[in-house]
Formats: structure tokens, sequence, C-alpha cells
């Protein structure tokens, strides 16, 4: 995995490169122009004077003043040498402002780029992090287990049972990270559904692990139609549901309820758990990000994936999610979705 030094190191040199090849392209324009136009400008000047025998137009033969020739020939030498001078100038103010230009359009050229490599970076570092925590866990309990001398069958099964436990963790964990690394070159396709049977969907999947908590789930979507992609709308919903029960305490109860406003349908996941603080709020969408540790509620099987998932599939369907939260009082995920998508 790249350090932010060599992260800074490459980009450094390849701006440098960048520059340069700008500031090439820049110089070689203005110096092709400089020669054009002194050829152009100095053509008249380097003429051949004119015979000191000239035959006038009535017939006399004009003789011109030899010093009179040689003033214009110094006056032609000395616009020349003015003319060249002045080129120098502008070439050379070009030089130098046409470097800053370079090394400000090679940072633009080279910003996507390095925003890219700190995000890999980041995301390496912190996938890293997340699977070497199980992994430490797994080891030790394990070493652990094969000092002990006497270890009864019962005590090995429960050591099964719990590297099982973990090993769907991290199993969890590699296909979360898998989701969000998947290709987004390819658009989604719409088509008109019922927004009812979307919800259905999203419940479907999480009904198990609300159960588990004793938590219920009120649906009051209206039967609305809408233009999107099916299968990622109810993805997402069910990541957002997901993330409710997660987060809401056993027995609790979650609303899911639809209105349409303007060109628009909002969808509303609303629970009533330990909410958001605002300081924290603006960071919810990152992966990883966990804004206290309570809110893993200590068996809590998360790991700060979940809602950077749900960003990634609301610009799928070029939807947006609104968040309004109240800590001690839940909070209020909305997907605002156009009703006709293109």
């Amino acid at each position: 995995m790249p350090s932010k030094r060599k992260i800074s190191t490459f980009l450094t040199t390849r701006t440098a490169k960048l520059a340069g090849t700008y500031l090439a392209i820049i110089m070689l324009m203005s110096v092709s122009f400089s020669v054009i136009f002194y050829n152009s400008t100095t053509r008249p000047l380097n003429r051949p004077a004119p015979s000191s025998d000239v035959v006038s137009p009535f017939g006399q033969r004009a003789f011109l003043d030899s010093q009179v020739q040689q003033v214009i020939e110094e006056r032609f030498a000395e616009a020349r040498q003015e003319l060249t001078l002045r080129l120098v100038w502008i070439n050379l103010s070009i030089l130098v402002l046409g470097a800053g230009v370079s090394y400000v359009l090679a940072r633009l050229s080279l910003s996507p780029i390095e925003e890219a490599m700190e995000a890999q970076s980041q995301f390496i570092s912190d996938a890293s992090h997340e699977l070497r925590t199980p992994l430490t866990v797994l080891q030790s309990t394990n070493e652990v287990a094969l000092r002990r001398k006497k270890l009864t069958l019962t005590d090995a099964r429960d050591l099964i049972e719990y590297n099982l436990a973990e090993t769907k963790k991290m199993k969890e964990l590699s296909n979360t990270l898998l989701e969000l690394l998947k290709d987004d070159s390819k658009e989604a396709t719409f088509s008109k559904v019922n927004l009812q049977d979307v919800t259905s969907e999203a419940l479907q999947s999480i009904v198990s692990y609300a159960q588990s908590r004793d938590i219920s789930i009120n649906d009051k979507v209206q039967p609305t139609k809408v233009r999107t992609n099916k299968q990622i709308l109810a993805q997402l919903l069910g990541v957002l549901l997901s993330n409710a029960v997660q987060y809401s305490d056993n027995g609790s109860a979650i609303t899911l309820k639809s209105k349409v406003v303007a060109n628009s349908v909002r969808i509303s996941v609303v629970d009533k758990g330990i909410g958001i603080r605002a300081v924290d709020l603006p960071h919810i969408f990152q992966r990883f990000y966990r804004a206290d540790k309570s809110r893993t509620n200590g068996d809590s099987p998360g790991y700060g994936l979940g809602l950077a998932i749900a960003d990634k599939l609301s610009k799928k369907i070029n939807a947006k999610i609104d968040v309004t939260s109240k800590p001690g009082s839940g909070s209020t995920f909305t997907v605002v979705l156009p009703l006709k998508n293109h």
C-alpha cells in the first residue's frame, strides 16, 4: 500500500513532468509565432536597395545619394534589432508566465488522480485495519486454546463456534468491501414500478434481523408509480432499514413511509434510536465512519460501511439522501427520488 509520502513524491514528480510538457508546448507555439512574425515584418526591409543608377519615369537617370542609402540601411538594421529584442523579451515573459500557468494546469489535471490515490490508500488502510482485528482475535484465541493441556470437547465446540462466528463476520466485511469496489461505469436501467412492491422486497431482506431484536416495522408506503431501478432502490432501502434496526433499542418501532412532493417522491425510514450528533452528520456516509462506540450497541455487526453503500446506490438512480437526527430521539433517513428518471 503506497504511503502518503510516496503518493506525494509521485505526484510532485508527475506534476513537474506535466508542467514541463505544457511549458514546452506553450514556448514552441510562442517561438514559432515570433519567427513567423519576425520574417513577415522584416521581409520588406531585407529587399535589396535600388541601384544607384535608376531610370526615372521621365527618361532621366536618378542617382541615389550614397549617404542617404547608408542612413536608410542603418535605420533598417536598428528596426530589425529592436524587433528582435522585443520578441526576445516577449518570449521571456511568456516563459515566466507560462511556467506558472503550466504548473496550475498540471495540478488541475492531476487533482482527480491525487484524490483517487488518496481515497484508495485510505480505503486499503481502513479495510486492512478492520480485517486485522478479527484475524488477531482468532489467532490469539486459538493460541490460548492450544496451550491448554486439557481441552474438553465442550471447550473445543465453543472454540469452533466462536471461530465460525468471526469467520462469518470477515466474510460479511469482504462482501461489503467488494460491493463498494464494484465498477460504476455501467448505467442503471430504469422502468416503471410500484413503490409498494419495492419496499416489500426491501422489508423481506430485513425482517429476520428486526425480529431477532423484537423491533416492529410499520409500512406506510403509498402505492406510487415511479420510474427507477427496482433492484437498486430495494437494496438502498434495505441498507437504510438495516441501519435503523442496528441503532434502535430492542422492542422499539421503525416507520417506513412515503410522500409525493412536486416531481419527486420522498421515502423515509424513521427510527426512535440513539440518534446522531450534529457534528457527526456530515461524515456518516464516509466508509468505516462510526460516530460513537456506543452506536455499535455492543454486539452490532456493523463495520461503518452500510451508509457508504447507501450513498453509492442512491447516485446510481439519481436520488439523494437527506438526514435529520437528534441524539436520544432517533433519526430519519429520506430518499428523494425523481418520479420520472431518465
